[in-house]
C-alpha cells in the first residue's frame, strides 16, 4: 500500500473516532448512527421479506401459465427443474420491472425513452 493511502486512511479513522468519541456530543451521534442503522436494517429486512413472499406467490402461478401454454402449443412438458428455473427467472424479471417502476414513480422520473432512430443518417 502506498504511504499516501496509509496516511489518508489513518486520517479518516482518526477523524471518525474523534467524531464519535467526542465527550460533549459523541453520545448523541452514536445514538443517531445506531438508530439509523437499525432503521435501515428493519426496512431492508421488511423489503426482502415482502419480495420473497411475492416471489413465493408468483412461482406457482407462473408454473401454471407455462404448463397451460405448453399444452395449448402441443409441446411436451419440460423437466420439473427447468420449469422451476424458468418460473423463478420470470418472477425475478417481473419483480425487477416492478421495482424499477416504483422507483421511477417515487423520484418523478418519466418512462425511459425508446432508443433513438438514426435511420435518417444512412
Amino acid at each position: 500500500m502506498k504511504p499516501s493511502w496509509t496516511f489518508t486512511r489513518g486520517l479518516l479513522l482518526g477523524a471518525t473516532l474523534m467524531f464519535f468519541l467526542d465527550p460533549s456530543t459523541g453520545g448523541r451521534r452514536r445514538a443517531l448512527v445506531r438508530d439509523r442503522g437499525g432503521r435501515a436494517w428493519r426496512r431492508s429486512s421488511r423489503y426482502l421479506s415482502r419480495a420473497s413472499g411475492d416471489l413465493r406467490n408468483r412461482v406457482p402461478a407462473l408454473q401454471g401459465r407455462i404448463s397451460r401454454a405448453q399444452a395449448e402449443a402441443g409441446l411436451q412438458s419440460l423437466p420439473r427443474p427447468l420449469q422451476l428455473l424458468a418460473a423463478a427467472a420470470g418472477a425475478v424479471a417481473v419483480a425487477y420491472g416492478t421495482r424499477r417502476a416504483m422507483d421511477r414513480a417515487r423520484t418523478g422520473e418519466s418512462e425511459p425513452s425508446p432508443a433513438p432512430n438514426y435511420a435518417y443518417l444512412r
